[in-house]
């Protein structure tokens, strides 16, 4: 069983650690999208002007006045993914299937027939999932370079003496001691492990030893390996929401929502590494086990403030801010190496610990949006919104100026997205059709890095007065790149295509 520390790093070295995750991920954080009840997903998410549903009062909180009477409802969603990625020419193929809890909530209507103030009090209460991290990719190809020039990346510029181990020093106690150095963190600990493992080293000859090289590349300079890779997340995040409307004279819509988040995330990064037949250097490694482990825990808060207006009995228009969302956030990762020679031998490099870091402060992007639906007496309606939220916004802050850097790295990335969501709703006795068609634009600046994500939707539902049943089927497609390791000694990325499908069945009751 690892050891599990909790260390006291400096801000300096926290920030390097953070440093180390991919834009990727620091997006992955940052995205929050109620995965919303069937009716809510059958229309594309294009609710912001129509309220009447639990799901769209998190988008719109003025949407729980628009209820006629108090109402509860509860989602399962099954989610599907399909990939392919393309590594190095290779392309490979994966499949996920999940079966998830969205949303359980309800909304209290109170009237008043007084004749003064609001004539209608909305209270809601309501738990939404906003991200399944949950998936799994597996692609593989073969490359000119090795995970020891990753090694070599971060070792260049640290003293070969202080990768040594001193006498009566473990493995576990020089990776701490590394990893809680000011001047050497986790870029540190990397080259502990990759000298450590012999995968890198100090030239014989050489002058100065804070220069390293590969020891995987032959004498002639040559790479040439197989790479196996294999990525599994899981967690996901949510929210509880406490809601608060009104109605005025009958036409004029408000409200506000208090968000209390959760977040979970962990990623598995298994790397395989074997050297081409022939390609094998004198120091006889045939190849490499690299293994990392991370998880992020948490928790924050939002507000959101909204507000729609019936301009008649056909057409309403609704405007919706949600605040950044304030998170708490704590990372803990592991590690492991194992280099294989061709006598078959092996060095296994495992420091058997976990590290804790300290607290840090994570802010999400603000969301703005706004509608505008079309309401055709009892036979259906046409809906349509749009919403902009700017991920270079995004922010990590801690005492100090640890994350400045980082900071710099996310606004030089990251650019704001527009949504454009419609949805169109036809009725016939108590069936209910709908369909709708959304657009998220890439939130990179280099679109070769994710691209925008297109995405449709069909459903059906049948409202038996009391209670009602709706389903969706959901599809997005997108296309974006898996970056192993942001660095540039070692930045290799699979071009990956993901098409995600998601079936959602919501039971709703009228009391």
């Amino acid at each position: 069983m690892k050891k599990i520390l909790t260390t006291f790093l400096s801000t300096v070295v926290l920030g390097s650690i953070m440093y180390a995750q991919s834009t990727t991920e620091i997006l992955q954080l940052s995205q929050n999208t109620a995965l919303g009840t069937a009716r809510f997903n059958g229309l594309s998410g294009a609710f912001g002007a129509l309220g009447g549903d639990l799901t769209a009062l998190t988008i719109n909180p003025a949407g729980s006045a628009v209820f006629q009477n108090s109402y509860g409802s509860v989602t399962l969603e099954q989610n599907g993914t399909s990939s392919e990625s393309t590594y190095f020419g290779d392309t490979s193929r994966n499949n996920n299937a999940n079966l998830n809890f969205n949303q359980i909530g309800g909304v209290l209507i109170l009237k008043n027939t007084s004749g003064n103030g609001p004539s209608k009090i909305s209270l809601g209460l309501s738990y939404n999932k906003t991200n399944n991290f949950r998936n799994r990719l597996n692609f593989s190809g073969n490359a000119n370079n090795s995970i020891s020039d990753f090694f070599v990346g971060q070792a260049n510029g640290i003293d070969s003496n202080t990768l040594l181990l001193q006498s009566g020093e473990s493995l576990q106690d020089a990776y701490i001691a590394i990893g809680e150095n000011p001047l050497l963190g986790f870029s540190g600990q990397q080259g502990l492990l990759g000298f450590q493992g012999e995968l890198i080293d100090n030239p014989e000859n050489g002058n100065d030893p804070t220069v390293f090289q590969s020891n995987v590349r032959n004498d002639d300079n040559i790479t040439s390996t197989e790479q196996i890779v294999d990525i599994e997340t899981r967690g996901n995040s949510g929210k509880v929401t406490f809601n608060f409307g009104a109605e005025f004279k009958k036409r004029f819509y408000l409200g506000a929502n208090l968000n209390i988040h959760n977040l979970n995330y962990n990623r598995s990064v298994v790397y395989d590494e074997s050297v081409n037949g022939g390609q094998i250097g004198s120091q006889g490694i045939t190849g490499a086990t690299f293994i990392n482990e991370t998880e992020t825990n948490g928790g924050g808060f939002s507000l959101d403030l909204g507000a729609i207006a019936k301009l008649s009995d056909q057409v309403r228009l609704g405007l919706s801010y949600q605040t950044p969302t304030f998170y708490e956030l704590q990372d803990s990762y592991s590690q492991q190496l194992e280099t294989f020679f061709n006598d078959g031998t092996s060095q296994f490099v495992d420091p058997n610990i976990i590290i804790v870091l300290p607290e840090y402060r994570f802010r999400t992007p603000a969301t703005l949006s706004g509608s505008i639906a079309f309401i055709a007496g009892k036979r259906g309606l046409l809906s349509a919104q749009y919403s902009r939220k700017d991920f270079s916004n995004t922010k990590f802050t801690s005492d100090g100026d640890a994350f400045n850097e980082l900071n710099n790295t996310i606004e030089a990335t990251f650019k704001a997205t527009n949504t454009f969501r419609f949805g169109g709703e036809y009725r016939y006795e108590n069936w209910r059709l709908r369909g709708g068609l959304s657009k998220i634009t890439s939130p990179y600046k280099d679109s070769r890095i994710a691209g925008d994500t297109d995405g449709f939707s069909l459903g059906a539902g049948y409202n038996w007065g009391k209670w009602k049943f709706d389903a969706a089927f959901n599809r997005t497609v997108t296309e974006r790149r898996e970056t192993l390791f942001e660095t540039d000694s070692f930045n290799n990325f699979a071009d990956i295509d993901r098409r995600n499908s998601a079936v959602t069945m919501t039971l709703g009751v009228n009391f």
